[in-house]
């Protein structure tokens, strides 16, 4: 017994000694320096700021199968600064794939990449023990607004914001005014705007901040927004030109009091009886496209602008225009609620969305010129449900992964307020309903969408719905029927520069050549380290690949951007179950 405990020792203790522990892989380095770009001058005080990113994955899926799945958190890295000779150093990086940003007071905030006109950025991807040097990040001095608000008597205006706003796209499409940068007058009317980033801005002032209803300070009466150098409507606006380093002084702005009217009329439901209570109405600008534009300053109705009691409203401060009025009301919930919704309850959050989201609604178009509008009517109309049948062509629909997943909802015209955009599911037969559908006109939209799968049709009382828009009157309908097809096709290639290298780590949009309404055709991916790209899941029909070198996220939802830009794009047609592969040129950046 003793002589194996030995040996055991011994094979335990020469075991320790042939194999030295392994120490952890040494951390990778990054280092560089920060430069104005016009001067090549150092700068001091600049924060950088490392972030870990998910890389392209080689002829990757354009877009998850759930998209309310979060994305993966990587250990934060902290950010450093910059001394007097503008350098910095990251050490002890885990191997991955990353991106450079940083900002520095009076200057435009970059990434690393995006001076060559890249908007988002190259991705720097490293291995364990990897020395990068030699990176140079140039920025650009930012601009200065200045200037005064005056009446029409020319005395100074306190108290008032001003505000530059970008015009600006979300992904789904739907365009929006946003302020980039704002001040409020003093007590001489005057405001300043700083540090802000060189582009094309509307300037607008006009409404008043509450900070100034407190102490010795006046309260102004509440304009409308207005617009530089002088107008009440953004179409009319001057777009100002913001260079870097620009010193804008004397951007003054004269305000008069606008002629406004009031819009006065009854509400009442269909049910007769009694006045509705608790309507609230909504009024916004009439837009004629298929993107509608908010502007976030002139949007909805001031409290104090409206009032409403026994089924009497009146609406005052109202410019000239052309408006859309939606006006609501919540449900009686003394009132029983429809057998037929009741049956189709299959969940706690389906009785919730019964119980509480059915209202009544009314639209009214309004034309606002030179009079006051009385005697207006609306008609309260009770949201209606929509029976829903998906089908799965030449299969079950239970045989799609993750059908219980699957989201309908109508999407309104105008993209806004408009109508019901709630989201429903359907059972392993594809049966179900939208509770509530609101009057307006739509189209259906499903998603999250298995790259596996596309939508082939949707329709209603004979209507295309998937296409084209559905009006809705708020009386009952047929039932809409969709169908989705397992074989979509897929396009990929290579993205090169003018040199025909591989450009890495930038953006390639597959844009939709004749429904370009149809927002969830847009994709969008990250080329690979060697500059590839693949769309995966793509419905039939004829699409655009682009890529650009300097473009604002989004911004190809502008039909007058993309104009400039068409015969840019390479044209690629797509069928049932094809695989296209296309090679495209990035679109350089506009040179000063």
């Amino acid at each position: 017994m003793m002589n194996l405990l030995l040996a055991s020792l011994l094979v335990l203790q020469l075991a320790g000694t042939s194999t030295p522990a392994q120490g952890p892989r040494e951390g990778a380095v990054i280092e560089g320096i920060v430069v104005r770009l016009d001067t090549g001058e150092p700068l001091r005080r600049a924060q950088l700021t490392l972030y870990q990113v998910i890389p392209p994955g080689s002829l990757a899926a354009a877009r998850p199968i759930d998209s309310y799945t979060e994305p993966p958190r990587f250990p934060p890295i902290d950010p450093i600064m910059t001394e007097a000779d503008g350098v910095f150093r990251f050490t002890k990086i885990p191997a991955g794939s990353y991106r450079l940003s940083v900002a520095c007071n009076g200057y435009v905030s970059t990434s690393y990449g995006s001076d060559k006109g890249q908007t988002q950025g190259t991705i720097i991807t490293i291995v364990g023990g990897q020395v990068i040097k030699d990176i140079s990040l140039r920025l650009r001095p930012a601009a200065t607004l200045s200037g005064h608000l005056r009446d029409s008597e020319g005395s100074p205006i306190t108290g008032l914001s001003v505000s530059l706003l970008a015009a600006s796209f979300y992904p789904n499409g739907l365009r929006a005014m946003e302020a980039v940068a704002s001040s409020t007058t003093d007590d001489r009317g005057e405001y300043r705007l700083f540090w802000v980033s060189p582009g094309r801005y509307y300037l607008s002032a006009g409404i008043s901040d509450s900070r100034y209803s407190l102490g010795n300070a006046v309260q102004e009466k509440q304009y409308p927004p207005f617009y530089y150098p002088g107008t009440f409507d953004i179409q009319r606006a001057t777009m100002i030109d913001v260079l870097p380093g620009a010193e804008m002084g004397a951007m003054d702005i004269v305000m008069t009091r606008p002629k406004t009217y009031r819009i006065q009329g009854t509400i009442v439901d269909t049910g007769g009886g009694a006045p509705p209570e608790g309507v609230q109405i909504d009024l916004l600008p009439r837009s004629e496209g298929d993107v509608a534009t908010i502007d976030y300053l002139n949007s909805g109705i001031n409290n104090r602008n409206f009032t409403y009691a026994s089924g009497a409203f009146e609406i005052t401060n109202v410019l000239p225009g052309s408006y859309m009025m939606h006006a609501s009301a919540n449900r009686d919930f003394s009132a029983p609620l429809p057998a037929d919704a009741v049956a189709a309850i299959r969940s706690p959050s389906d009785l919730f969305r019964v119980a509480f989201s059915s209202q009544s609604t009314a639209i009214l178009p309004v034309e606002v010129s030179a009079s006051d509008v009385s005697d207006l009517k609306m008609t309260l109309v009770a949201g209606v449900r929509v029976s829903l049948q998906i089908r799965l062509e030449g299969k079950e629909l239970s045989s799609l992964p993750d059908y219980d997943k699957i989201r309908v909802r109508l999407q309104p015209r105008l993209n806004s307020w408009e109508g019901a955009v709630q989201q429903v599911s359907v059972n392993a037969n594809g049966v179900g309903a939208i509770e509530n559908a609101e009057i307006g006109e739509y189209r259906v939209v499903v998603e999250p969408m298995s790259p596996d799968f596309y939508i082939k049709e949707a329709r209603i009382d004979d209507t295309d719905a998937l296409n084209g828009f559905w009006k809705f009157s708020g009386t009952p309908t047929g039932v809409l029927n969709l169908v989705l097809a397992d074989k979509p096709g897929s396009v990929e290639g290579t993205l090169t520069d003018v040199l025909s290298k591989p450009v890495a780590g930038v953006e390639v949009v597959l844009i939709p050549e004749n429904h370009r309404h149809r927002f969830e055709l847009y994709e969008t991916v990250d080329t690979d380290d060697k500059g590839r790209f693949a769309f995966r899941g793509i419905a039939p029909g004829d699409y655009r690949v682009f890529s650009w070198e300097a473009l604002e996220p989004n911004t190809w939802f502008d039909r007058e951007v993309l104009a400039k830009y068409e015969p840019q794009g390479k044209l690629v047609h797509v069928t049932e179950a094809s695989q296209q592969s296309v090679d495209i040129k990035i679109i350089p950046a506009p040179r000063d």
